[in-house]
């Protein structure tokens, strides 16, 4: 269980303040198929140092979120609450079923190895690594491709300035049998992963209750993430962070699926699956307009650019050529394609033309799927186009997975560094929502790294809404006077205040500890602590700042 117990102070001769009163806060999180299936998920406690207004919080998010998809009835519904009894009648009157039955010999035999440990789980973000169809003999095989995929994470680009906030832990439970499996049909393994048909895209998990009860077996389980044990792409989002032990595309999954379960954020690629901080019904209603590249005051415009095709067809090349056409106006000022493939890892394994004419086409060297795009600087003649993907090496594995086609008009920002209100599209022609930027996300962008700054800044305020900056304040006596000992999350761009009495103490400025006579430690002390970083311009619940106080 999380017990939040924000300050503990350990005294030897020394008066403390009177602490708040604490109290206990309730969480349970059920799901609610919208079919009247309601089933607790996961319950667990937190001990506050002061009592929270009254009342129950409720909050709700998508279950699932998957590729091209428009979002489900699914959803996870979050109460919480001092009051324990008036959380259990609404979920009483809900009609919400108990958790499902543990089994307790499967989940006895899990085994729990903590890969990075930042400091306690009461005031850190536990995420959880668990494999299915690793078999025992894969043990050592599952450990490695675990640390090798939470390197790529923490130490690259996407999470390395969160990292302090989290500990991570890996749980491994035998599978019977190796791999995953395909069509919807599992193989006898831990959590029961199964792709969707043959293509890579979704893996579903089948047994969710058994992953929940590997991932209580951790110190704290906050974030689950259940890695396949399989060498190509696929994944899914919400409450799980599904991917693959792929080398070539497990981590690109895995950091957009995060964005998805950790960020709470949606797709920004075109098809479905849009809510949260990164998507606005309008562009003159923008969530990130603070970010927008815009100055103050300047109405932020619709970006230009049209939508000519869209299609997630997972088209087999052994059925012959995939050709998609459309009609372009003329007046455009450039053109792009962006689509991905699997089952080529030569160049010259692929033809794609465009109206009969030769397009540059660069393999990767692996049969995995990959994201390719060509963005041409000049304008479609006005007409009819068609598009073609022919295979030139027949051995029943070229797939194409996706395609987009739009026309640009002139003065749309291609710049990865502006920020602005780019149109998504449901369909050719139907604008479903707008995204902050070009192709610099990685909820868009499967070749970034990256998030964007809109969901840079949501995922701290996600991250910060759980944990404090402060773990501990710890004042004690000794023969040299009185020491004061601070303890904070380990993140750059701390600042800290001390004041004594109201009044600052400058000669205490950002130090963690300190050490005064008796006659100058007397009073009542007041310690402040600011987090300060660029990827956050608006802080309106004030979660980048906080303070203790104590008397001596």
């Amino acid at each position: 269980m999380r017990g939040f117990s924000w300050i503990a102070l350990s005294l030897a001769l020394v008066a403390p303040v009177a602490p708040a009163a604490s109290a206990t806060w309730y969480v349970v999180q059920y799901e609610d198929h919208g079919d009247g299936h309601r089933q607790i998920v996961k319950e667990k406690t937190r001990s506050l140092a002061e009592a929270p207004a009254s009342g129950i919080v409720e909050t709700a998010k998508p279950q699932f979120v998957r590729e091209h998809q428009p979002l489900g009835k699914e959803r996870l519904v979050t109460l919480e609450g001092t009051d324990r009894a008036a959380i259990a009648r609404l979920l009483e009157e809900r009609g919400v079923a108990p958790m499902a039955p543990v089994n307790e010999a499967e989940a006895l035999a899990d085994e729990v190895v903590t890969l990075v440990d930042n400091g306690p789980s009461a005031n850190r973000i536990d995420l959880v690594f668990m494999g299915d169809g690793y078999t025992q003999a894969e043990r050592a095989k599952f450990f490695s491709d675990i640390q090798r995929m939470v390197d790529d994470m923490f130490q690259g680009q996407t999470f390395a300035s969160y990292l302090p906030l989290f500990n991570v832990h890996a749980v491994f439970r035998a599978s019977a049998e190796s791999g995953i499996g395909r069509r919807g049909i599992p193989k006898n393994t831990a959590y029961k992963l199964a792709r969707e048909g043959d293509t890579l895209r979704a893996i579903f998990m089948r047994d969710q209750a058994a992953a929940r009860a590997s991932c209580a077996a951790a110190p704290d389980c906050d974030y689950p993430v259940v890695i396949g044990n399989d060498p190509y792409y696929g994944g899914l989002g919400g409450e799980f962070a599904i991917s693959t032990s792929s080398e070539t595309s497990g981590t690109v999954v895995l950091r957009h699926e995060l964005g998805h379960t950790v960020g709470e954020v949606g797709e920004e690629y075109d098809g479905g699956g849009y809510f949260g901080a990164n998507t606005s019904p309008s562009a003159s209603s923008l969530k990130w307009r603070h970010w927008a590249t815009a100055a103050e005051g300047e109405a932020v415009a619709a970006e230009p650019v049209q939508a000519k095709f869209l299609d997630w067809p997972w088209y087999n090349l052994t059925q012959g050529p995939y050709a998609i056409s459309w009609t372009s106006d003329g007046r455009q000022a450039r053109y792009g394609i962006w689509y991905s493939v699997s089952g080529l890892p030569e160049s010259s394994d692929l033809s794609l033309t465009l109206d009969g004419q030769a397009l540059p086409f660069a393999a990767r060297g692996d049969q995995d799927r990959f994201f390719s795009s060509i963005e041409i600087a000049s304008p479609l003649a006005q007409g009819r186009h068609e598009l073609k993907f022919s295979e030139n090496v027949r051995d029943g594995n070229n797939w194409v997975s996706n395609l987009t086609v739009f026309e640009f008009g002139a003065g749309y920002h291609y710049d990865d560094a502006y920020v602005g209100a780019y149109p998504t599209f449901e369909a050719p022609g139907e604008i479903a929502a707008y995204r902050p930027t070009h192709e610099a996300c990685l909820m868009r962008n499967m070749q970034t790294a990256n998030f964007c700054q809109p969901c840079q800044e949501n995922l701290w305020m996600k991250l910060l809404g759980t944990v404090k900056l402060v773990d501990d304040l710890v004042v004690e006596r000794g023969v040299e006077g009185v020491s004061v000992k601070l303890s904070t999350q380990a993140l750059s761009g701390l600042k800290i205040k001390w004041l004594r009495n109201g009044e600052e103490k400058p000669e205490l400025r950002d130090r963690v500890e300190w050490n005064l006579p008796p006659r100058d430690a007397a009073g009542t002390w007041k310690v402040q602590v600011e987090f300060v970083t660029p990827e956050v311009r608006q802080d309106p619940r004030g979660l980048l700042k906080d303070e203790r106080s104590v008397s001596i």
